[in-house]
């Protein structure tokens, strides 16, 4: 019986060919966009799962809650200090470990080989003791206690000594400061969340001990450095946080009505942290993304099925004979529903083979679209496998069952006279599927919309000064000592139209501190800019009153320019007849300007924060230059030429403004272009569905179509008769879709800060498009139907 069923399959394949290509090639779209999503859930749980202590690390964690206004933001970034006191003053901490990827890239050298990396990051000792990264050469106890100690990975090893053992030699690193080789270890894991080309030992940075004597990184109030900490087994993890406010109050009074720590456990950090903000250098998820991207899969599947289901309930007039034979012979209806039932379950079979083959050449175009690392061998991971066979029963369960149903009820005495038992069956559950894929159709359509309007509006807003043509170089570790020679040498060239050098700029260099006001005793929270003269004219930002900083005016070094921002929360009526202190006995500082507000962020994290500007000549990081759009080439060339005449071991290196903030909006822009391909698969499965679905129905109501035109029917008459209630079910699918979508993006949008408002013709585009679509499909079928002579279909009858 089995091997006669099979044999019907594949004759019922061979005789209908182009439907059943037609539903083969929407099943293997379907679960390949299935087997993609599950191997991207199973990829993104796989993170940080190699550490045999996983589930007793957690990441320390804390709300903090503005002096200005009370805004509650969560930060991953922790002081210095948290850590040990921590671990000295409750048991259930068994060990820490601090990290700081440095901020800038960083140049390592031996001899004359010189190695870039940005995943430069100093570590506690005890770093090997709570991870459980490799390490292929050294003491993972011992590799980065003392100062100036390095742990270099495998990779990095390689490109500096080659094959030859690093360790106990001596290179050049951060600061132009030696650094001992300690030790190798393997290259970072593809699903950690911490990244690294090079650890430095952490007691390098405190003051007394290492050469660098980085307070910021040993105090409480730098705010700069991640926490990580290794419990106790069966610790009470809330109870452990209950803890938290009284020991803020013991050891960080001054804070400790507006810092809230918590504790994150290790394998939720990847997962679990976009509303955790500051998490430099990591590699995080995105659980929006994530789910989205699954959801958008299986409802692509699902349309697949929806589109079997419909041709197959379609085609139940066609094997009306077949049906009434078999029960004649004494098939029960059981019988034939497990023979429909087999059918699909053959076709999801065959659709899923294929499947595994298009994921397999597709993988690395998935990997770029989503940015993720998904190898070919995660598809033999049993949860992958697991999920691929739950995938093709449910497929098959849904595509097959329905219509198995339909088909087994079909009475013997009416097949067997070729009357369509089930013609007039399953027409209800079809308009209810087909308005379901209008349904999905229009909710992807309006999402990709909306992203798109959201990430170019993004991209496009004024950001309050020109970011256009503005490149800005690193000179830290390179040339900074020698920065007034070398901005003496590049201001002579005549297509570079105005510079400036400053500690920060856009993207870098800025950092966070506190004021007071005059006539208040309270401290506000800023963002403090260290800026050279000319910042505000090589930016291009306006003053909205007083003037800007004269750059050899000794009264200027002790004066501040604040933004807008900062003048609206300090409520001054003139702000330039007031001051400011940095501290309790800091000097009185003058405002002299008031800019107005630019952004600094990207436009995805934060709106424009209070900010004082002030010239400091220090430290010299950073040269902002703005460059002749039309020779851009030279001058580059001419930068870079310059740059190499002052011998630095730090190759030439810059970003422009404009593309640095575009580079922000990454995330945003996966996201776009995965719905935005999962729409426009979707849009082509329902239109080759119709258009299946459409082929059978035309040729069941071929008499109906040449009775009308011998009664004087037109063809465009009978074409709108039936895009009519095709029409009906596309109005009915965009009043379910538009609130579905409306509140999905909604609750999207609600993310930024700066959102763009929705235009009425969003909703409007994607119900036309549908409607299109439908129009289309229907109306290639029945031009050919309607153009077929009538007295061809009723000579017969």
């Amino acid at each position: 019986m089995i091997k006669n069923y099979i044999l019907t399959f594949f004759r019922q394949f061979r005789r209908h060919r182009g439907m059943l290509f037609l539903n083969l090639t929407g099943l293997t779209v379907g679960i390949s966009c299935a087997i993609l999503g599950i191997m991207f859930l199973i990829n993104e749980w796989k993170f940080d799962q190699m550490h045999e202590n996983r589930d007793r690390i957690v990441r320390l964690y804390k709300k903090n809650v503005s002096i200005n206004d009370g805004t509650q933001t969560l930060t991953a970034e922790t002081s210095g200090l948290m850590g040990p006191t921590l671990a000295d003053d409750y048991p259930e901490v068994e060990k820490f470990v601090r990290i700081l990827p440095w901020f800038d890239e960083t140049v390592i050298t031996y001899g004359e080989n010189n190695q870039m990396s940005d995943l430069v990051v100093f570590a506690d000792s005890s770093f090997f003791d709570v991870f459980s990264f490799r390490l292929l050469r050294g003491d993972p106890h011992e590799v980065l206690k003392k100062p100036s100690s390095i742990v270099l990975t495998e990779s990095m090893s390689k490109r500096l000594f080659g094959e030859d053992d690093p360790v106990g030699k001596t290179v050049i690193g951060l600061h132009d400061l030696e650094y001992e080789v300690t030790g190798v270890a393997e290259d970072n894991p593809d699903h950690s969340h911490i990244r690294y080309d090079a650890l430095i030992s952490w007691s390098t940075t405190v003051p007394g001990s290492g050469p660098l004597e980085y307070t910021f990184m040993n105090n409480w109030l730098g705010q700069t450095l991640f926490t990580y900490l290794q419990l106790a087994p069966n610790t009470d993890l809330t109870a452990l946080e209950g803890k938290m406010q009284e020991f803020m109050k013991r050891h960080f009074e001054e804070r400790a009505d507006s810092y809230f720590l918590f504790f994150q456990p290790l394998e939720q950090v990847y997962m679990h942290s976009s509303d955790i903000r500051y998490a430099r250098s990591l590699w995080l998820g995105n659980p929006v993304y994530t789910y989205t991207f699954l959801a958008a899969a299986m409802f692509v599947l699902l349309i697949a099925c929806i589109n079997y289901v419909n041709i197959q309930t379609a085609r139940a007039a066609r094997r009306a004979g077949e049906i009434g034979i078999r029960k004649v012979l004494g098939a029960g209806k059981n019988q034939l529903a497990v023979q429909f039932f087999g059918e699909a379950f053959l076709f999801v079979l065959m659709a899923a083979l294929i499947s595994l083959l298009f994921v397999d050449i597709l993988l690395p175009y998935f990997n770029e679209l989503t940015g993720v690392r998904i190898s070919s061998e995660l598809l033999l991971d049993p949860r992958v496998i697991a999920g691929i066979v739950v995938c093709v029963f449910i497929t098959s369960l849904g595509a097959g069952l329905y219509p198995a149903l339909i088909l087994a009820s079909f009475a013997p005495s009416a097949t067997i006279k070729s009357i369509s038992g089930g013609q007039g069956r399953g027409i209800l559950s079809r308009k209810v599927l087909i308005t379901f894929q209008y349904v999905v159709s229009i909710i992807l359509i309006i999402t990709s919309l909306v992203i798109l309007s959201q990430t170019n509006y993004l991209m496009d807003k004024d950001l309050g000064f020109d970011e256009e043509q503005l490149l800005v170089m690193n000179i830290n570790n390179g040339i900074d000592e020698r920065s007034e020679e070398f901005r003496a040498r590049i201001r002579e060239f005549p297509y570079i139209k105005s510079l400036t050098a400053s500690q920060a700029s856009v993207g870098t260099g800025w950092f966070g501190t506190t004021i007071i006001p005059e006539g208040s005793e309270n401290e506000l929270s800023v963002s403090a800019f260290r800026i050279g003269a000319d910042f505000f004219s090589t930016f291009g930002i306006e003053m909205q009153s007083g003037r800007e900083f004269r750059s050899h005016s000794p009264q200027d070094s002790a004066s501040l320019v604040i933004n807008e921002a900062l003048a609206d929360l300090l409520g001054f009526e003139n702000p330039l007849e007031h001051t400011i202190r940095f501290g309790p006995d800091d000097i009185p500082r003058q405002i002299i300007g008031v800019t107005r507000n630019f952004n600094y962020e990207p436009l995805n994290e934060s709106e424009v924060r209070p900010m004082v500007m002030y010239l400091y000549p220090e430290n010299i990081y950073n040269i902002t230059l703005r460059i002749d759009a039309g020779h851009t080439e030279e001058t580059l060339a001419f930068l870079e030429d310059t740059w190499n005449q002052f011998g630095t071991r730090f190759p030439f290196d810059y970003y422009f403004v404009s593309d640095w903030f575009d580079g922000q909006y990454e995330r945003e822009e996966r996201l776009l272009n995965t719905i935005l391909i999962y729409a426009g698969i979707s849009i082509l499965l329902s239109f080759l569905g119709l258009y299946g679905l459409t082929t059978y129905l035309v040729q069941q109501r071929m008499k109906e179509f040449s009775i009308r035109k011998v009664l004087g029917a037109t063809q465009m008459g009978i074409t709108l008769s039936m895009n009519s209630s095709l029409a009906v079910l596309v109005l009915i699918g965009f009043v379910i879709g538009l609130p579905v979508a409306w509140w999905f993006t909604r609750d999207w949008l609600d993310g930024f800060v700066y959102q763009v408002e929705i235009a009425w013709w969003v909703y409007g585009l994607a119900g036309g498009a549908v409607l299109l679509m439908t129009v289309l499909a229907v109306s290639i079928q029945l031009w050919k139907a309607t153009r077929t002579n009538p007295a061809e279909v009723l000579r017969n009858e």
